[in-house]
Formats: structure tokens, C-alpha cells, sequence
């Protein structure tokens, strides 16, 4: 009876990483030389291949090739028997081959379940290696526009399956009249353009488009009365008077909804606590309301209905590029304000718009300098700058009897 050496473990922690950070798993790494030798891939490790992953054989032969044996065996008469889509218990190695590689089927893995595989050397083979080699799918989806999937710098066209470890860029292409939104990316939502995705699992991205002329607000599905929903007064910053912010919701019996600044300074005129029966609910921008989203952040409030998603709509276009402004709060020592409020961590700003932030030293604090992504930005109060990318922004505060120099 043949002595068999068999895999006890599940997946190695070793991999194999080559071009683009790609990841083959070692099954085994020994050195089959006997014959009697039959190296195991148990019915375990079978069963984590799925359809198009790969199992690679890697193997010593002569300049001449040689062969080498892979069955598969099991209960109940444990008859060897040819992975179907290999066909060939005897596959063959060409002199200038280091290993042989086989695409596993939908059909290989319903004749394989349950079984364990089995590999022997030939007559002028050596067996060094078995991996095995993850494949994962991609789907993507958009209305109003397309996706350009690169691998490097090849577009994919065709393909859907890559292996584990592949990273891809992602491009979306709005139809004329429209704009890039948002990815969805599972049940997660990221806004980069061009979106770098690393295949680790089954995948499906979708591009969302919106018309130009709408550009939304917010976007979340959350009962009213769980908390206020807010509104940087930054994404007003290209809006005009007589555009429209549409709020969208689910309205229950005696809804209503009010809009208010985020000082609590008295909600706008015509959504103070108005009626909210059918969705959406309009505002349209006078001067005055204009002046004031402007210049303070939006609160959307009210009573009885479900929010979903608010709209700036603008027959003109509004702009279509906004940034993210990340402030990092010091720990102490004092505040960085935007406006009259301590800035959020992070939020949108329309492209061009200036900003202006504040350092508001704690009392017996100084403010040493800022950062703005990553480099000195001065020791002056204030600091101002046009938004033309994303920006990242922090300050150091010390006690006034220490100085920092260096």
C-alpha cells in the first residue's frame, strides 16, 4: 500500500506574491522523490476551491518533459479517477515549464466534493509545489453612464475573474448631461475618482449619475426623530436664487418639516414646520434664503416622516466637482473653528470656494502653527485657502510659557 504524505493543515501561512501584490496559497512545499510518495490535498482542502480558481503543480523535469500523476479518490471504492476537465491522469510537463496549472469547473467541483486529491511524480518528474490560486469575480452596473475597468494599464473588456490579490482602477463615464455621484461598492459608498479596488472576494461596484442639474445634499435612509440631519452650507456655494432644495422622504400622518440653521436661529421662511404630504417637499432659494444657507450649515428637521435624500436642484447646472476639508482637532490646547463653530472632521466644499479657519486658543495657550497636508502653513490666527483639492488640516497649540522650536 502506497505510504501517503498528507496535508494536515487547511492553508499554509506562507504565500507567493509577484506582479501587483498577487497571492498564491501553498497547499504543500516538500520534495516528493519515492514513488510511494502520493502527496494529499484532503477532501477539506478541497472543498475551499471554487469554479476558476487554480491549482498550479509545480515540478522538476528533464529538457525532454516528463509527466507526472493527479487523481482524485474516495469513500465508498476510492477508485482513481481524472479531474474531468484535466481528462488525463497523466498530465505532461514540457522541458521548459516549472509548473502545470489547472482551472477548476463547476463540473470538476461536483465530481471533487467530498473526495481528496491525490498527486504522484513520474518516472522523470520531481514534485516541489502545490498552490492553489484564488479567483474572484467582478460585477459592475451604471444608468446614466459606463465604467472603464483597468489592470495596469490594459482595459478590461471581457474578463470578470481575477486573481486574488489584482488591483484594479475603476473609471466612471457620465453620459452628456449628467455627473459622477457615489460607488457602491457592496454595502459600502465611496466617492474616489478613479476608485482602486483589490480583489480579495466576490465583488459588485455600481456607479450612481445624477443629472447636472440636481446635486445631492444628503443621502440616508433615518427616521426624523432619531436626530437632525446636516447640510454643510459648502455645497451651497455655487447655487443661485430660484434653485430648489428637494428633501425626499417617506411622510406619515401629520408630517412635518422644518429647515433651519444649524444656530438655532429660527427655521427659513416657507419650511417653518410646514405640511410635508408628499414627497419631495420644495424650497426655492430667494436672496435672502441664499444668503443665509450660505453662511451657516442647514439643519433639516421636523416630525413624523423618514428622510432619505436631499437635492439641490438648479435649471442652470450647478458646479459639479466638491472637496473634502478633514480637520484634525488637537487633543488640547484649543479649537479650530470654521465659522463661529468647531470645524467637523470632515466635510464637502465646493470646488473654488475660499475658506477661511480660525485657531481658538484654550486660555493660557498660544497657537505655533498650522498644517495643511502635511507642510507648515504659517502661525497667523487665520488660515485661508481656495478649495482646489482635498485638504487636510491641523494645529498645534502649546502652553504660552513654552515655545516650540524645533
Amino acid at each position: 500500500m502506497k505510504k501517503l504524505l498528507t496535508i494536515l493543515i487547511l492553508l499554509l501561512a506562507v504565500t507567493t506574491r509577484g506582479y501587483a501584490d498577487l497571492i498564491e496559497n501553498t497547499l504543500w512545499d516538500g520534495s516528493q522523490t519515492a514513488y510511494s510518495d502520493g502527496i494529499e490535498l484532503n477532501s477539506t482542502m478541497v472543498s475551499n476551491f471554487k469554479a476558476d480558481d487554480v491549482l498550479r503543480v509545480y515540478a522538476t523535469v528533464p529538457e525532454g518533459g516528463a509527466n507526472f500523476k493527479i487523481v482524485y479518490k474516495g469513500a465508498p471504492d476510492w477508485t482513481e479517477t481524472a479531474i474531468p476537465s484535466i481528462g488525463n491522469q497523466w498530465p505532461w510537463v514540457n522541458g521548459n515549464e516549472t509548473y502545470k496549472e489547472f482551472k477548476l469547473t463547476e463540473g470538476d467541483l461536483t465530481a471533487i466534493s467530498g473526495k481528496n486529491i491525490y498527486i504522484y511524480k513520474g518516472d522523470n518528474s520531481t514534485i516541489t509545489k502545490v498552490t492553489h490560486i484564488k479567483y474572484f469575480t467582478l460585477s459592475t452596473s451604471a444608468t446614466n453612464g459606463s465604467i472603464t475597468v483597468k489592470n495596469g494599464n490594459t482595459d478590461v473588456t471581457e474578463t470578470t475573474s481575477f486573481q486574488e490579490g489584482t488591483e484594479l482602477s475603476l473609471t466612471p463615464n457620465p453620459d452628456e448631461g449628467y455627473i459622477f455621484e457615489k460607488w457602491t461598492i457592496g454595502e459600502e459608498v465611496a466617492t474616489e475618482n478613479p476608485l482602486t479596488l483589490t480583489m480579495t472576494a466576490n465583488v459588485t461596484v455600481t456607479a450612481s449619475f445624477s443629472n447636472k442639474s440636481e446635486r445631492v445634499l444628503k443621502e440616508e435612509s433615518v427616521a426624523i426623530s432619531e436626530g437632525d440631519i446636516k447640510i454643510n452650507r459648502g455645497l451651497f456655494a455655487n447655487a443661485v436664487a430660484g434653485d430648489i432644495i428637494r428633501i425626499y422622504g417617506t411622510p406619515g400622518e401629520g408630517a412635518k418639516i422644518a429647515l433651519e440653521p444649524s444656530d438655532y436661529s429660527g427655521a427659513l421662511e416657507g419650511a417653518n414646520w410646514a405640511e410635508f404630504s408628499t414627497s419631495p417637499f420644495e424650497l426655492v432659494l430667494t436672496d435672502a434664503l441664499l444668503t443665509t444657507v450660505k453662511a451657516k450649515d442647514l439643519l433639516i428637521r421636523g416630525e413624523n416622516y423618514t428622510f432619505t435624500k436631499a437635492v439641490l436642484y438648479s435649471a442652470s447646472a450647478i458646479g459639479s466637482t466638491v472637496y473634502a476639508l478633514k480637520v484634525t482637532q488637537p487633543t488640547a490646547g484649543g479649537t479650530i473653528k470654521l465659522g463661529e463653530t468647531a470645524a467637523a472632521a470632515s466635510q464637502d466644499i465646493a470646488a473654488g470656494e475660499s475658506v477661511t479657519l480660525t485657531a481658538s486658543p484654550a486660555e493660557g495657550y498660544h497657537l505655533d502653527y498650522w498644517t495643511k497636508d502635511d507642510t507648515n502653513a504659517g502661525t497667523e490666527s487665520t488660515l485661508t485657502f481656495t478649495m482646489e483639492a482635498n485638504v487636510t488640516v491641523t494645529a498645534s497649540f502649546s502652553n504660552k510659557s513654552e515655545r516650540v522650536l524645533k
